[in-house]
């Protein structure tokens, strides 16, 4: 490749980043072995009657996990109920804040927003995360401890919790609960207000980046919700698997039921089928006891190392026989691709300049750093089990203890989970303001 070529693959995003995770992935002995053997469970280049085996073998562990993608789903019933929720109190914010209708506006974020909301294995309540953007004047920008503070009057008819950023609102149903964040655009905040190089902000999607309230702090702090959401949206789209057709029949065998109606994430979207299965995998540790919730990788970080590496390797030209394939590799990338930046754990919002999302890990004494280890440790032998596995019986116990599930042709509904639920969670447009 001429010299310019390779300068202009380089200085797309995060392809250093996955080749230097690549290096050190198979600089670890055991790491190389374990990829061998996927490798050679995976490929097609054998005999037919071989060949013909690791197929129908893929086809199995596609329909297996088909089957978790729906087992975790949270009830389109209840997420219907929190939309509504949710709907209700932003108009409410937008009524009853001192501020111009037309000044404020409400959207949401986190797994609801990107898709990614699973239901917890526990009685945990699932969450609605929302933003509540205020357009605000010069002298407002000066307080915002005093902006913060002004949501509570607003919500006064309600049982509401202060929190780091947001408000919580509690008293909603058993089942889930709504916070909102107060928000404002970034580029209303002076320079001296804010700790971010402007010059570092990335152009992508730094037309939505905001400014959200650090109470601990008492100042602002970098976020971008929909930018996150918009980046997600935007990789996932980005097709890196040959083998679609066959997988597709085997998901569809698998169901044995029509497809149910408005179903937001197939398996073959696999960026999304990552994240709502490591996060799942996380959960399950923590219901298990084998990992602190209180130290547990937080979401949002599993999010952005899974898009990351996915970006980087669709930015490669990486192109896989299988969805099974890539999340292989997503699996065994996915701790490399961590930074030290000048000493400090680094993860970075691609999407606005200054927000870490292992900012923490940096503060704890490391406590934060070594769950995460764990947890992919863990990740590794269990997914590795599951596509190893020799026969129906092995895959379906790997299954059940790395997913809280059974056997795809019996799944189960353990502590609350639904065994068939859609994954339905794309917030609707509201009217007068909201998102």
């Amino acid at each position: 490749m001429p010299a310019t070529q390779k300068y202009i693959l380089h200085t797309l995003p995060y392809v250093d980043l996955v080749e230097k995770a690549t290096i050190r992935r198979d600089a670890i002995r055991k790491s190389e072995r374990n990829r061998q053997l996927v490798k050679e469970a995976l490929s097609m280049e054998a005999s037919s009657m071989e060949a013909f085996s690791k197929r129908h073998h893929i086809e199995t562990v596609v329909a297996e996990l088909h089957r978790v993608n729906e087992h975790i789903s949270v009830d389109k019933n209840h997420v219907a109920e929190a939309i509504s929720d949710y709907e209700s109190i932003g108009q409410q914010l937008i009524q009853k804040l001192k501020w111009e209708d037309d000044d404020i506006r409400v959207l949401p974020q986190g797994s609801s927003s990107t898709r990614t909301l699973i239901r917890s294995p526990s009685a945990e309540k699932f969450d609605i995360d929302a933003v509540c953007k205020v357009i605000l004047n010069r002298n407002e920008v000066w307080n915002p401890i005093e902006f913060f503070d002004q949501f509570q009057p607003a919500l006064a008819s309600r049982k509401v919790i202060a929190k780091n950023r947001c408000w919580r609102i509690e008293d909603l149903s058993s089942r889930y609960y709504v916070e909102f964040t107060p928000s404002v655009p970034m580029n209303l905040i002076p320079n001296n207000l804010i700790s971010l190089d402007r010059q570092m902000t990335p152009t992508r999607y730094s037309d939505t980046a905001l400014a959200v309230v650090d109470r601990q702090s008492k100042s602002w702090k970098p976020s971008n919700p929909e930018g996150i959401t918009q980046w997600v949206d935007d990789q996932s789209k980005r097709q890196l698997v040959q083998m679609v057709i066959r997988e597709a029949m085997a998901m569809e065998k698998a169901a044995g039921v029509e497809p149910v109606p408005h179903q937001s994430v197939a398996l073959s979207d696999t960026l999304r089928v990552a994240i709502r299965l490591f996060k799942r995998h996380r959960d399950m540790m923590v219901d298990r006891g084998e990992l602190d919730s209180e130290n547990k990788p937080i979401s949002i970080l599993i999010v952005t190392l899974l898009t990351q590496c996915y970006e980087g390797l669709a930015n490669k030209g990486q192109i896989y026989q299988s969805h099974i394939e890539l999340l292989s590799d997503l699996m065994e990338l996915m701790p490399y691709m961590v930074e030290i930046r000048d000493g400090y754990w680094w993860v970075e919002n691609p999407t606005v300049a200054g927000e870490n999302f292992a900012e923490r890990w940096n503060t704890d004494l490391g406590e934060r750093k070594l769950a995460f280890d764990q947890w992919c440790t863990q990740l590794q032998v269990d997914l590795l089990e599951i596509l190893l596995a020799e026969d129906s019986a092995v895959l379906a116990e790997s299954v059940r203890r790395a997913f809280g599930t059974t056997s795809a042709s019996a799944p189960t509904s353990p502590k609350g989970v639904a065994s068939n639920a859609p994954t339905s969670v794309i917030l609707q447009p509201a009217k007068q303001g909201l998102a």
